[in-house]
């Protein structure tokens, strides 16, 4: 009886031998751990993002931080549970291993990404800083790991309370760093304004009011009497038009007297504040914010404005933030506007995984970024869904198609009409195929099927025109309000891709007033920006509007000087991320390289203040 009881007590004895850490010893350690990571990632992250760069968001920060805090939390305690679990070698190898991924992600963060692009524009976390510090940023993440591992598996039990300490002070430097850093930025968060609330009034002096939107309303009315229809493609670019001009020229077949221009270059190389200065005449100096600039510009009105006081109903159908940020600035000469009673999030869970995919990017290596997909602004205030008594407009390919398609046409009597239709266009990656279903990975970046349904699109109002006996008469411009920039770190002919060849050109396809029955002709007038409004007004025969040379005023073969703005990314003394704007002065043919040179450039800040 003595020796059983003997023997169960050294097998327990033995058990308890085999356990090298107590619960009560692993405790602190394995708390820090499970901690501080999905703080960095899940918490952190989505917060710092979205009070650095609150201006771009049109939600709220309570649309999303209590569902990334909850995901921090149920991180952090699946790993404390397996941390819990391990024990001995294993558990130093692991701890080793959760220190060695945080120390990394936290360094990646704050001190390693140089050259990844800002939220807006065309994608998130896309890295252009090249191989060779994609390999040097790769290899030191694995001589970290490896190192890490490498000291755990020879850790002696004497060192192992040293190990524990270190570890434990490293954990909560990185935990304090980023405490502080939050604080400091939410500083900088008035948590009443409209962005840090949602969709409120952006003006002080009118901060009871609601704000006003564009919606799809007139967009299938014409005029019975003049029409400008003027057709926004985002981001065509030449190269994309000559692409589908060579492959497939049947499909250009509908577009019935018009000039294709293959050398016309818009002033400037991002859609805000691209459309925004087509629509006005007037140009940005980045000293203001955007929304000083929207306020300004469209109080103004400009050739808005000059529009409407020659008799002609404006009906413009863009983007909240790109293009405008309160319509109300150009309520008194805008039809299509209509008052916003507040927003709802779509999907408050996808909202918050878009946040959190966000911040990953920013703590991969380079690498491994392309890993959390691709991302760009509009995907993010996608998910705020406006409540007004009109459908506000989205620029959404396959939304414009179904509105255009199963909507009549109908004439209004009236004595002209300007219509201005942005379309998502040549942004990649598509949402839709051809056939208007879900594009598969093949599709996402292919820019002819993104021109394709531009021009399909397009084909389906110009067939209503016809229709309606509008069409002869009409003004009818095609074109972007930028080129593809192919870089934002780099100048132009920098960047080392295969279609970089030096030179920034947007597509520009016009039809004069009464020019219809002919088959699409090619211009290589050397034009821009600069003269648009004016070759309007002439189409149009409102000479008393028109300032300075049309397209038809100038000659093929004449050499001319053109700007163009370009915006970059670019590190400072002090390793902080600002825009610069380059300003080209182009020479003679854009469509040669050598006649780009740089005029000028100027650090601004965040182009997005």
């Amino acid at each position: 009886m003595s020796s059983r009881s003997d023997k169960k007590i050294n097998t327990y004895t033995r058990g308890r031998k085999r356990r090298q850490y107590s619960l009560i010893r692993k405790l602190p350690t394995a708390i820090l751990l499970s901690i501080v990571a999905p703080l960095t990632i899940c918490l952190f992250g989505p917060f710092e993002t979205y009070c650095g760069n609150v201006s771009e968001f049109t939600f709220a920060l309570g649309d999303f931080l209590p569902y990334v805090a909850g995901i921090a939390v149920a991180c952090a305690a699946v790993l404390f549970a397996l941390l819990m679990i391990l024990d001995g070698k294993v558990f130093d190898i692991a701890s080793a291993l959760v220190l060695a991924l945080t120390v990394l992600t936290f360094a990646q963060k704050y001190y390693l990404n140089l050259g990844v692009n800002a939220l807006a524009g065309d994608g998130v976390g896309v890295t252009e800083v090249g191989a060779p510090a994609t390999f040097v940023n790769a290899l030191i993440w694995v001589l970290v790991i490896a190192g890490a591992v490498t000291a755990a598996l020879l850790l002696k039990n004497q060192n192992k309370a040293r190990f524990f300490v270190c570890t434990a002070l490293v954990l909560m430097a990185v935990l304090v760093t980023q405490t502080v850093g939050c604080i400091a930025v939410s500083t900088e968060l008035d948590v009443n304004s409209e962005q840090a609330s949602g969709v409120t009034a952006q003006n002080p002096e009118n901060a009871n009011r609601e704000p006003q939107m564009l919606t799809y309303e007139n967009l299938n009315e014409l005029s019975s009497g003049k029409n400008i229809v003027f057709f926004l493609i985002d981001r065509f670019d030449v190269r994309y038009f000559e692409r589908l001009q060579k492959n497939d020229p049947e499909f250009l077949a509908k577009l019935d007297g018009f000039t294709f221009y293959n050398d016309y270059t818009s002033l400037y190389c991002r859609t805000y504040p691209a459309i925004a200065s087509i629509l006005t005449g007037k140009e940005n100096d980045f000293e203001d914010s955007r929304l000083n600039f929207f306020k300004e510009i469209y109080t103004d009105g400009g050739h808005l404005r000059d529009l409407h006081d020659a008799g002609y109903d404006i009906n413009v159908y863009t983007e909240k933030y790109y293009a405008y940020d309160d319509a109300y600035y150009m309520s008194d000469y805008v039809k299509n506007i209509s008052g916003v009673n507040g927003y709802e999030i779509d999907n408050n869970l996808a909202l918050s995984t878009d946040m959190l995919r966000l911040s990953l990017s920013t703590c991969l290596p380079f690498v491994a970024k392309d890993a959390v997909g691709y991302m760009s602004t509009p995907d993010f205030n996608a998910h705020a869904i406006y409540e007004s008594d009109e459908p506000v407009y989205d620029a959404d390919m396959k939304n414009v198609y179904e509105y255009i398609t199963q909507n009549e046409f109908v004439t209004e009597k009236s004595e002209g009409q300007f219509s201005f239709i942005h379309i998502y266009g040549c942004h990649t990656p598509l949402k839709y195929n051809l056939n208007w279903e879900e594009a598969n990975d093949k599709e996402k970046n292919d820019t002819s099927i993104a021109l394709k349904q531009s021009l399909t699109i397009i084909y389906e109002y110009i067939e209503e025109m016809k229709r309606l006996g509008v069409y002869d008469d009409a003004t009818i411009v095609i074109t972007g309000d930028h080129p593809a920039a192919l870089s934002d770190t780099k100048l132009i002919g920098e960047t080392g891709r295969s279609d970089d060849n030096g030179t920034r050109i947007t597509a520009m396809l016009f039809k004069r007033s009464g020019e219809s029955g002919t088959a699409l002709k090619t211009s290589t007038a050397q034009i821009s920006q600069d003269e648009l409004w004016a070759t309007i007004y002439e189409s149009e025969g409102l000479t008393s509007l028109k300032t300075g040379e049309s397209f038809f005023d100038i000659i093929e073969g004449e050499d001319r000087t053109r700007r163009y703005l370009f915006e970059m990314s670019v590190t400072l003394e002090d390793k902080s991320r600002a825009d610069e704007i380059v300003t080209y002065k182009i020479v003679g043919s854009a469509r040669n390289k050598d006649n780009w040179s740089v005029e000028d450039r100027r650090v601004i800040g965040k182009i997005y203040k």
